[in-house]
Formats: C-alpha cells, sequence, structure tokens
C-alpha cells in the first residue's frame, strides 16, 4: 500500500522532469526555449511532491506515537534543517561575501535581509521579480515557511478537523488568484502557493485515511480520458492565453489537479515507458540531487556569460548548445555538493529519525 512505503521508485524521476521544465523556465525564459509551455509549472510538482511527502511522514509519526507529540515536530524540523539549510546558507554567504570583501555586484543589498531569513518571496511579493541569482530563492522560502507552520497543524488536528482546515486553505488559494496584486492581504505568501502545497497533503490524507485501493482502481478506469483531457487543454492554453484574473484561476485549478493526478501515478508506480523512463538510473539520479540542481543553476548563465564574453567574444552559440553546457556545468557542481558537501549532513538525519 501507498502509505507503507518506505521510498516511492519513481519519485525521484518526477523530481527530474520538474527541475528540467524549471531550468528551461530560468535559462530562457525570453524564448521560452525550446518551446515548452508552462515550463515554470515545474516548481509547482515540486511543491506537490513536497506536500503529499511531508504530510504523508507526519500521519505516519503521529500514528507511530514512538514521541511526544513536541517530539515529532522537533525532529521533523531538525532533519529539515539539516537538509536544506547547509547548502542555502554556503550559497548565500558565497555571494555575500564576494561583495563585501570584493565589491563583486552579484549581491543585492535590500534583499540581503529577507535571503538570510527564508522570506525572499515576501520581498518579490512587495516589489516585483528581479531577475538574477536569487529570485528562484522565493520558492525555498515558500517551502520553509509551509514547514515551519504545517507540522503542528497535522500533528495537533484531528483528521477531520485537518481535512476540513486543509480544504479551506485551497480554497482560499485559488480565492487569492481572482484579486489583482494590490491586494496585499490575500496575495500574502504562501498562500498564493497553497494550492499545489495543500494538494499534496490532500493527496496524503487520502491515501493514508481513505481507501487507497477503491480511489486507484476508480482513477485507472478514467486514466486515459484524464489523460486526453489535460493534453487538450494543456494546447488550449498553449494556443489560447487571455490576460485575466478569472483565467488564470481557471488555469491554477487546472494544472493544480493535473499535479495531483501525476504525482498520485508516479507513487503509485506508472506502467510501461513512463514508468521505465522514470525509474532509470538517469532520471532518478538528477532527481536525487536536484535540490542541488535547483539551487545551484541560477548563476551558471551569468559566469558562462562573463567567461565566453572575455575568451570567445565572437563565437555566436546556440540556445540548443546553451542548454547543454549549462546543464552538464550544472550537474557537476550539484554532484559534488552532493557527495561532498550535503551527505554528511544527510548522515545525521538518522539521529532524528
Amino acid at each position: 500500500m501507498i502509505k507503507n512505503k518506505e521510498f516511492f521508485t519513481q519519485l525521484d524521476g518526477l523530481r527530474c522532469i520538474a527541475v528540467l521544465l524549471t531550468l528551461i523556465a530560468h535559462w530562457f525564459p525570453a524564448v521560452n526555449w525550446p518551446i515548452v509551455p508552462y515550463s515554470w509549472n515545474g516548481v509547482d510538482i515540486f511543491f506537490v511532491i513536497s506536500g503529499f511527502l511531508i504530510t504523508l511522514l507526519l500521519f505516519r509519526k503521529k500514528e507511530e506515537a514512538a514521541h511526544s507529540k513536541t517530539g515529532i515536530i522537533k525532529n521533523f524540523m531538525v532533519r529539515r534543517i539539516l537538509r536544506l539549510f547547509p547548502l542555502y546558507y554556503l550559497f548565500i554567504l558565497f555571494f555575500f561575501l564576494t561583495y563585501k570583501f570584493f565589491h563583486i555586484q552579484w549581491w543585492i543589498p535590500k534583499l540581503g535581509p529577507y535571503l538570510f531569513t527564508y522570506t525572499s518571496n515576501i520581498y518579490y511579493a512587495n516589489n516585483g521579480i528581479e531577475n538574477g541569482i536569487f529570485e528562484h530563492t522565493w520558492s525555498l522560502a515558500v517551502e520553509e515557511q509551509f514547514y515551519l507552520i504545517w507540522p503542528w497543524l497535522v500533528i495537533f488536528l484531528s483528521p477531520k478537523h485537518f481535512f476540513k482546515l486543509l480544504l479551506s486553505f485551497i480554497l482560499l488559494a485559488f480565492f487569492a488568484h481572482l484579486f489583482p496584486a494590490t491586494f496585499k492581504i490575500i496575495q500574502f505568501p504562501p498562500i498564493k502557493n497553497f494550492n499545489t502545497l495543500g494538494a499534496g497533503a490532500l493527496l496524503a490524507y487520502l491515501v493514508y485515511y481513505k481507501n487507497e485501493s477503491v480511489f486507484y482502481s476508480k482513477l485507472d478506469t478514467f486514466k486515459m480520458p484524464l489523460c486526453i483531457f489535460f493534453v487538450v487543454l494543456y494546447i488550449f492554453f498553449v494556443i489560447y492565453i487571455p490576460d485575466g484574473r478569472y483565467f488564470d484561476c481557471t488555469r491554477e485549478i487546472i494544472l493544480t489537479v493535473a499535479g495531483l493526478l501525476l504525482v498520485f501515478n508516479t507513487v503509485a508506480e506508472w506502467k510501461g515507458f513512463f514508468g521505465t523512463l522514470l525509474a532509470s538510473k538517469p532520471f532518478s539520479y538528477v532527481g536525487k540531487i536536484s535540490y542541488g540542481v535547483y539551487l545551484l543553476h541560477m548563476p551558471v548563465p551569468v559566469f558562462f556569460k562573463i567567461i565566453s564574453g572575455k575568451f570567445f567574444p565572437n563565437i555566436t552559440i546556440s540556445s540548443s548548445l546553451k542548454f547543454i553546457i549549462y546543464f552538464t556545468v550544472t550537474m557537476i557542481i550539484a554532484s559534488l555538493s552532493y557527495k561532498f558537501f550535503e551527505t554528511p549532513f544527510l548522515r545525521l538525519k538518522r539521529k532524528f529519525s
């Protein structure tokens, strides 16, 4: 049963797809190369995965009752800190110190306090996204704020009250997309992103407290029609992109449902070619180090532009070749980071299992 699985074979493969979409969205935003509309939706896939895994883990710990409720939350927080903080603060400190001592202008002083406190999403919500090597940190801030609040609700609320609160949060997130950015209260992060985080949490609730075999058998009956339906909707979104908050809300609902179904089918394990692809070693490996890939990928085009401008100023490089170069460099850096820097901290997590 899904609720009792310790490891989801294909989930790292799905992380790989999510991070590849995100790389495309960040590295080639102007041309959206190679014509992958909604490539930014890769972050939403990460949110659904995160909401699912975190909530399912907390449900299990709550039922085991091996620790006090506050003990469960303490262990959860420590494990999250060991996984996320070391590399994040190494990344932030590197650019802060190069600015402080060498006056390299990649650092944004007014953004600094928000970066160090995992609140850059609040800064960007109030000031707009500033293109640069830190713009992707908004999603890390959203997740960290989610981790700070969510365990208390999962552990201390009864399943019945938790479910009601969860649905309220999801509806509030969709409701937020109906308001313009001037409505600061309803737009306050991470409320607007809770549709995807909440979708993952909802999936965890359904597979843990409901009869997942019945749920899956019903879904399996409609899997092919649902796939066709979402493909048609995707094409519609690509061709017809009006500017309006009602369309934005509708699109968010559709993409959230699609993300929920995608993650559920992945944890239940896809069959055929797609399942084999997600479980393959290359996809699994990229998914395993996807945190490092995501965190470290933004400076790569900046460094490449500086180096190529200095040594190869007259050479024109195609977008395809740029992507290959960027991806190769990012993978090397993320692999080294995972093996030599992140892994020692990950080993410490065992003491707080």
